[in-house]
């Protein structure tokens, strides 16, 4: 295994302390074959309020929520619809700014990186060099990711993918590379965002569909970026199949009665993210078997004594397993078959940390 070095750490940690844009070399001769990564504003932004978090989540359920992150209106999600097929264009909460999102995407899903109470970059590359290479990932319409499946080191994996966007920023400015835009553009291809906005989105139709429960299903996710003269911009497309429960049942992934999909596009230029498309749509009647009777009056007992009958309980998925909110949700899909990906290293535990909505920021 190659060995990594720190290199002129003492100058490094001068170098990148307010750092945002360097020449194309600054990159490969100060972090290339290292654990470390460029601080720049979003690094000292993402360590700098953590503190300030875990002492504003303590007295709440949640930290966040879908409508602290997009505007959405009383009736854009209609409550308590058995059926429904929805298609909208969320656009970004100003409550929630893009850095907010991207920070709180590894305060939720990662503490643990931020509990060690210091400012070390080493686990971030280390998580964004896993996620890459196990990503579906596009550059300007070009699969990249297919080159580094089988790297082993991560942060090889991290230090090729740097230097892939850092050249393409390269064609658009001679001069200097945005190194924060670089920041943003790895962070974002860590599954971390994917699962927030997933995890956010089962919460809200949990509140909608209650007492129901529901998570997604067999996802498939992409990444594209497209650096050019005119926009830096990423798009996050996710499709999946849904499992809701029926009749307060536990939820049976034999029967997926759901569909969600959703584009989240981030400009990076103007700092700006939408959900530009979100299309959810669900059949709570297709939940389960087909119940035929022809007496209404014995209809629940029937349903319930049919269920019982023809529900496989190695597949029955208890709705209790879902009240821990957004962090239950990976755990589920796991076993569930719904992650696709490589089996990967056990990673150190962290604690549990919720989301729920506030008028307040914890981060300014």
């Amino acid at each position: 295994m190659k060995k990594f070095t720190k290199k002129n750490n003492t100058s490094n940690k001068l170098l990148s302390r307010h750092l945002i844009s360097a020449n194309v070399n600054y990159y490969s001769k100060n972090f290339k074959n290292t654990k470390f990564i460029p601080k720049t504003n979003i690094i000292n932004y993402m360590f700098s309020g953590f503190n300030q978090f875990m002492e504003y989540n303590k007295g709440h359920k949640y930290a966040l929520d879908l409508d602290d992150c997009f505007i959405i209106n009383n009736d854009d999600i209609p409550v308590g619809l058995k059926q429904n097929n929805i298609n909208l264009i969320l656009k970004m909460n100003p409550k929630t700014p893009l850095d907010k999102l991207i920070t709180y995407s590894f305060y939720l899903k990662q503490s643990y990186i931020f509990e060690k109470n210091n400012s070390n970059t080493s686990d971030i590359k280390y998580q964004i060099g896993k996620d890459i290479k196990r990503s579906d990932i596009t550059i300007n319409g070009k699969l990249i990711t297919q080159n580094y499946r089988d790297i082993e080191n991560n942060y090889n994996v991290a230090d090729l993918f740097y230097q892939t966007i850092i050249n393409n920023l390269y064609q658009i400015n001679r001069k200097t590379v945005n190194l924060n835009i670089a920041n943003k553009i790895a962070l974002l291809s860590c599954q971390n965002v994917f699962n927030l906005i997933t995890d956010l989105i089962t919460i809200k139709l949990n509140d909608i569909l209650s007492p129901e429960t529901n998570s997604v299903f067999r996802p498939d996710k992409y990444s594209n970026i497209t650096i050019n003269q005119n926009e830096i911009f990423m798009e996050l497309g996710f499709d999946s199949q849904l499992i809701i429960s029926r009749n307060c049942e536990p939820m049976d992934p034999e029967y997926p009665c759901g569909k969600l999909n959703f584009i989240l596009y981030i400009d990076f230029k103007n700092n700006f993210y939408e959900l530009k498309k979100f299309n959810l749509s669900y059949d709570i009647n297709k939940c389960g078997p087909q119940i035929n009777t022809s007496d209404s009056d014995s209809q629940q007992e029937s349903e319930t004594s049919f269920f019982k009958k023809n529900f496989k309980p190695k597949y029955i998925i208890p709705a209790a397993l879902f009240t821990g909110g957004i962090i239950a949700t990976p755990f589920i899909l796991a076993a569930l078959g719904g992650n696709k990906s490589k089996k990967s290293k056990k990673v150190k535990k962290s604690k549990k940390i919720s989301v729920k909505t506030t008028k307040k920021q914890v981060i300014k």
